[in-house]
C-alpha cells in the first residue's frame, strides 16, 4: 500500500504539481463510478469538493485509487516510464492525484465508448525538504516540470523555481527577468494585442454605471466623493453577497427539467446556489482614493467583524483538536476577518515567494487594491482572481483554460467571458470622473562632454571585451551578462566622470539589486549599502538581512566600500548640471521631487544640491517607515525643504506627495509603469496645480534604447489600462 501523507510532518513539503495528466479509467461501470464520486462529496459544496487519489507504482503501470483502496484508473504510459526510475531511487517521494469532483463527474457523464475513458488529473509531488534540489534535477532530466499546486496538503517549495543570489527563495523568476529587463524584452506586438483587447473589455463594463451611493459612517472625518460612495456600495455588495442578478456569475436555469445554477463562464452546473461573496478588486486609477474607500468599508463593518470574531472564538473554544504548527506556517493558520493587498499587482507572478505567502492566508473576505490589474499579460489578473478564491477561478489553470488559451487562439467568446468576470469581481474607473490638474511632461536630451564620452566609450570597450572573452564560458558567480553591461552604462550616464573606471572588483551588487527591483516593477526597496559582487558567506555572524515590503530579502556584508571609494573626488556630469539648473528655477515658488532608482545617484545629487546651498529631504530604503511620514509632513509644510530626494521604488509604494509641483526623473526605466506610479503620487485628490515632469536622457547611449522602448510601451498603454 502507498505511504500516507502526514500533514503534521514538518520535514515534508510539496514540490509542486504535474499538470493535467491523462488517466485511463478502470474497467468498471461508469454510473457506479460517478455515484462513488458524488457520494464522496456529500456535505461539500459541488464547486469546492476535491477528490484525492493515492498513487501506487506497479511492475508495468501506476494505479490511482480512491482513499478506500477501490481502483480509479491507470496513469498514462509515457509519464509512468519517466517517473518509475525516480520513484525506485527516491523512496521518500510520494505522489497524490487531485481533481475537482464535479469536473471529473461531468467528463465521465460524457463518455460513450471505451476509447473515451480518459480524464485529466493533477499529480502533487511530495518529499523531504532536504531532497528538493536532487528531486527537481531528476524530474527536469525527464522533462517533467512542476507547477504551483491548486490544492496541496503540505507547504509548497518548488525546486524548479530559479533563485537569484541575494534574493530569498525565487522572489524573482527567470520569466520576470526575460519579460521586463532590457536584455531580453518581449515582442511588443503581443503586448499591443493584449492592451487593445483589455481596452475593448474596459469599454464594455457596466457595473460602475449601476451602483447607488453609500455615504459612509459618520465617524469618517474625510467625506467620500461620489465615486468613492459608489465604490463603497460595490464593496458592501461583494462582502454581503447581495449582488444584482445580472452581475452574478452563477445564473439560475432549468437543466433537464431540474432547477440548476450554471456558471456564466465555465458552464459548470450546481444543484445548490453557490455563495458569491468574499471580496473583490478595487482597480480605480492611481490617485482616486482607493485607500479611503477601504477605510470606509472597515468602519461600516466593525459590528460584523466583532460578531464574526466572537463566533470564531466560540468555535475554537468548543474544538477539542490540538494541532502543531511550525513558526513558518503559523501566520497562515490565523483566520482573518478581512485581508487587503494594497498595490496588489505585486502578486501577479505566481512563481514568487510573496505570491505563495499571500495565497496561504485565510480570511472571510479578500480584497485587492491596484491601479494596474493588468500590466502586459492577461494572467496578471488571473493571479488576483486566484487570490480572491473566486471559484472556480481560484485555479489559475482554469483561468488559462477559459480566458488565456481562447485569447491566444483568437476565439471571440473570450471578451464576453472577461467582461462577465470583471463586472462581477472588479470595479474600475478612470480619473476622467475627477477634475484634477494636468501633467506637463518634457524630456531633456543632453550631450556628454568630451571627457564623459571618452569615459563611456572606454567602459563600453571593457564590457565588449568581457562579452567576447566569456562566450561559451560558465560563470558560476553570475557576474556578467547583458543586464550587467547595460547597468554599468546606465549608471555612467548619471554619474559622468565622477564614476570611477569600471572594474568587476569594485562593481556594486547594491546597484544591480536596485536596478533589477525597479526594472521588474516589484514595488520593493533595497536597504543596503554598496556591496562586493560576490556571494555572501552563509555562516558569517556579521551578515545582516533586510526585508523589503514585498518579502524580498537582500544581503549585506559589514565591510562596505565608502562613498569616497565609489566616486572620484572631482568630476563632471552633464546630467547633474542640468538637473540642478532645473531645480533652481522657480525654487521658491514650486517644491520638487527628484527620483532615481540608485541611492548612489541620490548621493551625487545631494552633493550638488549642497554645493548650491539648496536644502533637501531624502527618503530611501534605509529610511525607517516610522520616520517617513514625519519627513513627508515636514516637506508638506510651506516652510519646509523645497526638494525631496527619493528612490523610485519608494515613491511607487503607496505615498501621497501632493506638495510637489515638479517631478524630476534622473534616469529612464525599462519599465515605464514604475515611473508612472511614482509620478502619480503627486497627481492625486488634493493636488490643485499642474504638475511638471522632466526626464533626462543622454544622446547616443543605452538611454536612447530605453527611450525607444518607453515610447512604444506608452503608446500601447494608451490603448487600455
Amino acid at each position: 500500500m502507498p505511504v500516507q501523507i502526514d500533514e503534521n510532518d514538518g520535514d515534508r513539503i510539496c514540490y509542486g504539481m504535474i499538470y493535467q495528466v491523462d488517466v485511463k479509467l478502470s474497467e468498471q461501470n461508469m454510473p457506479e463510478l460517478s455515484s462513488k464520486l458524488r457520494d464522496s462529496q456529500a456535505g461539500d459544496h459541488p464547486s469546492q469538493s476535491i477528490q484525492t487519489f493515492t498513487v501506487e507504482p506497479k511492475t508495468d503501470h501506476m494505479v490511482l485509487s480512491f482513499q478506500d483502496g477501490a481502483p480509479f484508473g491507470i496513469l498514462r504510459d509515457n509519464l509512468f516510464k519517466s517517473l518509475s526510475p525516480v520513484l525506485q531511487r527516491e523512496k521518500a517521494l510520494l505522489l497524490e492525484g487531485v481533481a475537482i469532483t464535479h469536473v471529473i463527474c461531468d467528463r465521465i457523464g460524457k463518455i460513450n465508448k471505451s476509447s473515451d475513458r480518459v480524464i485529466q488529473v493533477d499529480i502533487n509531488v511530495y518529499g523531504r525538504r532536504q531532497d528538493g534540489k536532487r528531486i527537481g534535477d531528476e524530474l527536469a532530466s525527464k522533462k517533467i516540470w512542476l507547477q504551483r499546486p491548486d490544492k496541496a496538503r503540505l507547504p509548497y517549495e518548488n525546486p524548479h523555481v530559479i533563485n537569484f543570489p541575494g534574493i530569498e527563495q525565487a522572489s524573482v523568476s527567470i520569466n520576470d527577468v526575460q519579460a521586463n529587463s532590457g536584455a531580453n524584452r518581449p515582442e511588443l506586438e503581443g503586448e499591443e494585442r493584449v492592451q487593445q483587447f483589455v481596452s475593448e473589455v474596459h469599454d464594455s463594463l457596466q457595473r460602475a454605471n449601476e451602483l447607488e451611493t453609500t455615504t459612509g459612517d459618520r465617524r469618517l472625518k474625510t467625506g467620500l466623493l461620489e465615486h468613492q460612495q459608489r465604490a463603497l456600495t460595490f464593496m458592501r455588495q461583494r462582502e454581503s453577497g447581495n449582488i444584482p442578478e445580472r452581475f452574478r456569475l452563477w445564473k439560475k436555469s432549468q437543466f433537464e427539467g431540474q432547477e440548476m445554477y450554471i456558471h456564466r463562464v465555465t458552464k459548470t452546473r450546481s444543484a445548490l446556489q453557490p455563495e458569491e461573496r468574499g471580496g473583490g478588486i478595487l482597480a480605480d486609477e492611481m490617485g482616486m482614493g482607493k485607500s479611503l474607500c477601504l477605510l470606509a468599508l472597515v468602519l461600516e463593518t466593525l459590528v460584523d467583524g466583532r460578531k464574526w470574531a466572537e463566533e470564531k472564538q466560540q468555535e475554537e473554544h468548543h474544538s477539542s483538536k490540538i494541532k502543531r504548527y511550525s513558526h513558518s506556517t503559523l501566520l497562515d493558520k490565523i483566520g482573518w476577518f478581512r485581508i487587503v493587498l494594497d498595490e496588489a499587482h505585486v502578486i501577479r507572478r505566481p512563481a514568487t515567494h510573496f505570491y505563495r505567502t499571500c495565497m496561504e492566508l485565510e480570511a472571510r473576505s479578500r480584497w485587492c487594491l491596484t491601479g494596474t490589474p493588468i500590466q502586459n499579460r492577461l494572467q496578471d489578473i488571473g493571479a488576483l482572481f486566484a487570490f480572491l478564491r473566486a471559484e472556480p477561478f481560484h485555479s489559475i489553470a482554469l483561468f488559462r483554460r477559459f480566458i488565456v488559451a481562447p485569447f491566444d487562439q483568437g476565439d471571440p467568446v473570450v471578451k464576453d467571458r472577461l467582461v462577465q468576470l470583471y463586472d462581477s469581481l472588479c470595479l474600475r474607473r478612470t480619473k476622467d470622473l475627477l477634475t484634477l490638474p494636468g501633467v506637463k511632461e518634457h524630456i531633456r536630451q543632453l550631450e556628454f562632454s568630451p571627457e564623459e564620452r571618452l569615459h563611456y566609450q572606454g567602459t563600453m570597450n571593457i564590457l565588449d571585451r568581457s562579452i567576447r572573452e566569456r562566450v561559451g564560458q560558465y560563470d558560476p558567480k553570475g557576474k556578467f551578462g547583458q543586464f550587467q553591461a547595460r547597468l554599468q552604462l546606465r549608471i555612467l550616464c548619471n554619474h559622468g566622470t565622477y564614476q570611477k573606471p569600471f572594474s568587476w572588483k569594485r562593481s556594486s551588487l547594491k546597484d544591480a539589486n536596485e536596478a533589477l527591483t525597479v526594472d521588474l516593477g516589484m514595488d520593493i526597496e533595497v536597504r543596503t549599502g554598496p556591496v562586493e559582487l560576490a556571494k555572501a558567506p552563509v555562516s558569517n555572524p556579521n551578515h545582516q538581512n533586510h526585508m523589503g515590503p514585498a518579502g524580498v530579502q537582500w544581503s549585506q556584508q559589514d565591510t562596505l566600500p565608502s562613498k569616497d571609494e565609489y566616486f572620484n573626488a572631482e568630476g563632471y556630469s552633464v546630467k547633474m548640471k542640468a538637473l540642478v539648473e532645473d531645480v533652481q528655477k522657480d525654487l521658491e515658488e514650486m517644491k520638487s521631487i527628484v527620483f532615481s532608482c540608485w541611492t548612489s545617484t541620490l548621493d551625487l545629487v545631494g552633493r550638488h544640491l549642497q554645493n548650491e546651498n539648496i536644502d533637501y529631504i531624502r527618503i530611501d530604503g534605509n529610511t525607517l517607515m516610522s520616520k517617513r511620514q514625519r519627513l513627508l509632513d515636514q516637506f508638506d509644510k510651506e516652510s519646509g525643504a523645497r526638494v525631496l530626494l527619493m528612490t523610485t521604488g519608494t515613491g511607487a509604494f503607496g505615498l501621497n506627495i501632493t506638495a510637489a509641483k515638479r517631478v524630476f526623473i534622473v534616469e529612464l526605466q525599462w519599465n515605464p509603469s514604475v515611473e508612472n506610479q511614482a509620478i502619480a503620487r503627486t497627481i492625486r485628490l488634493g493636488q490643485k496645480k499642474e504638475v511638471i515632469v522632466i526626464r533626462y536622457m543622454i544622446k547616443d547611449t543605452v538611454e536612447e534604447e530605453i527611450q525607444s522602448q518607453q515610447t512604444n510601451k506608452r503608446k500601447v498603454a494608451r490603448l487600455g489600462w
